[in-house]
């Protein structure tokens, strides 16, 4: 997980990478956004059933404040697909 803190604001949000041992490098030249709104609480782990990162976090929608979870639809392809929001 990571931040952009080359500006004063944040852009609270987090990005992924996924690191290939085949070919030894990171997947994504840029980094890729998991949730397209700012976020706070970050947390990241993955499915030990088939190796899936799961990333969760806390959201304000619609003036309150929610939990969002994203699963990546497969091992290191960087897609998430919000399955709690």
């Amino acid at each position: 997980m990571h931040r952009n803190q080359l500006s004063s604001w944040t852009d609270r949000n987090i990005v992924y990478n996924f690191y290939n041992f085949l070919t030894h490098s990171w997947a994504f030249g840029d980094l890729s956004n998991v949730f397209t709104q700012k976020n706070g609480y970050e947390n990241l782990d993955y499915d030990p059933i088939n190796g899936i990162a799961v990333v969760s976090a806390h959201q304000v929608i619609r003036c309150r404040l929610k939990p969002i979870v994203g699963k990546d639809q497969a091992s290191g392809a960087g897609n998430f697909v919000h399955c709690l929001d």
